[in-house]
Parts: C-alpha cells; sequence; structure tokens
C-alpha cells in the first residue's frame, strides 16, 4: 500500500481559563509540555512535516519564537475562530492530508497515529480517528483527513460552536462523510494524560519520570498505572466515565 503524505498540524496556545500556558510547564527536567509533544510526533514514521498553528494574538508570541529557535515551522492565525486558522495553516502549507493533534497531549502514541495513516491511505476515508467512540487513554486522540474535506468543513460550518474547533462540523454531518473510528480491544478512556489542569500535570510528570524509554507507547502509560493504580488518583477528579 502507497502511504498518503499527511502533515501534522498541532494546535497550540498559551491561553487557558483553566491551567493558563500548560504547554510551557516542564513535563520533564529538560522538556516543557509542547518540546515533549514535538519529541514524541518525530517518532511517527509517515509523518511529512510537522507544523505549529497558534494565534495572532501578542501571547502567543512566546511559541512563533520558540518554532524559530527550533526551525519548526509554524503559522499564526484568528484566535477565536479555529477553524479558520486551522483551514489557512493547511491550505498555507499546501497540505494534501492533515492529522490533526492538539498541544495539550504530549504523551501521543507515534504508533497508534502510524496505524490511523494506514487505515486512512487506503482511500476508503474522508475521516479517520479514534476520538468518535473513545477506548484508548483520554489524551492519545487524533484525527486525519484530506484537505479537501477539510476546505468541505470550512466552507459550510455556520455554527459558531463548528467554527471554535476543526472537528464538530464532521460529527454533527456525519451522513456526508466515511468515517472510520478505531477501537481498541478494551476500553481504557478511564485513564486521563490530557492536560487541562494542574492535576494532570502533575501525572505526565510521574508518567514521564518513571518510563525512560522514548517514545512513550500507550502500552507503556497502561502498564505503569495498572501497576501503580494509586497514580490514577492524582487527577481522578477531572475523570468523564465512558462506559
Amino acid at each position: 500500500m502507497v502511504i498518503s503524505p499527511v502533515d501534522c498540524i498541532v494546535q497550540a496556545r498559551v491561553g487557558s481559563t483553566r491551567f493558563p500556558e500548560k504547554i510551557l510547564k516542564n513535563i520533564s527536567k529538560d522538556k516543557t509540555v509542547l518540546e515533549f509533544l514535538l519529541n514524541q510526533l518525530k517518532f511517527c514514521k509517515v509523518i511529512n512535516k510537522i507544523i505549529i498553528a497558534t494565534t495572532d494574538l501578542d501571547e502567543d508570541k512566546i511559541i512563533v519564537n520558540f518554532c524559530k529557535d527550533n526551525n519548526i515551522e509554524y503559522f499564526t492565525g484568528d484566535s477565536s475562530n479555529v477553524l479558520k486558522r486551522y483551514f489557512e495553516c493547511a491550505k498555507n502549507f499546501h497540505s494534501e492530508n492533515i492529522l490533526r493533534i492538539t498541544s495539550d497531549c504530549p504523551l501521543i502514541d507515534p504508533n497508534l497515529i502510524d496505524r490511523g495513516i494506514e487505515i486512512f491511505s487506503s482511500g476508503k476515508y474522508d475521516y479517520v480517528t479514534n476520538s468518535l467512540e473513545p477506548s484508548f487513554p483520554h489524551g492519545l486522540d487524533f484525527q486525519i483527513f484530506s484537505f479537501k474535506t477539510l476546505e468541505d468543513v470550512y466552507t459550510n460550518a455556520i455554527l459558531e460552536s463548528e467554527k471554535e474547533h476543526v472537528i464538530p462540523f464532521i460529527i454533527n454531518n456525519k451522513e456526508k462523510f466515511r468515517i472510520f473510528n478505531i477501537k481498541n480491544d478494551k476500553n481504557f478512556y478511564n485513564f486521563r494524560v490530557t492536560l487541562d489542569w494542574i492535576e494532570d500535570l502533575e501525572l505526565m510528570q510521574k508518567i514521564v519520570s518513571k518510563i525512560q524509554i522514548r517514545p512513550i507507547l500507550m502500552n507503556d502509560i497502561i502498564n505503569l498505572l495498572n501497576e501503580n493504580p494509586e497514580l490514577t488518583k492524582i487527577n481522578s477528579k477531572h475523570i468523564v466515565n465512558n462506559t
């Protein structure tokens, strides 16, 4: 099978009502959350390029400067209309196909992403994800779609809720798209490794310090949390059950 060229566009901004500047916090001694995420993504075998899509707000110039200092491609755009920013970023870089990642998921599994890109490359689907019916740990979410699909979403999205994020129009109009949702054999969604609160960061710091291999993979996280259930209590008050 010929693997489709896919650009990874990472949504990143420092603004957050729950946890301001969370992606600039250290997840390890030598890496911030954003740096760790980018390092995880570098282990993907089939990503064409990595682009950071941030806002044109002054507060996000720190992200722009980080990209410049580290030779990372970036795009700045609308802070409130995320769909517009994302579409214009993909258009600017002539991205044929897109992997969407958010910067508050630093423990994303590169092997899982490669699996998703392989499924997408079959040509059977407009949209491949593992988050439509979540079964993977919360924080390993990704979406893959073509520029054509993104353009369709951008052109037809009317609701403000469909412009504040990239994906809602697809979810609201499933009949229009060929969708494939990757499901895990066992539901681990109650393992929370996404970053919204200080407690999430505390758990991630524990995970990163205890798992020495890189990249950190899903099974590494699951094994660690199963063997050390007390760790899951760190951010348990923020877990939304998905049963």
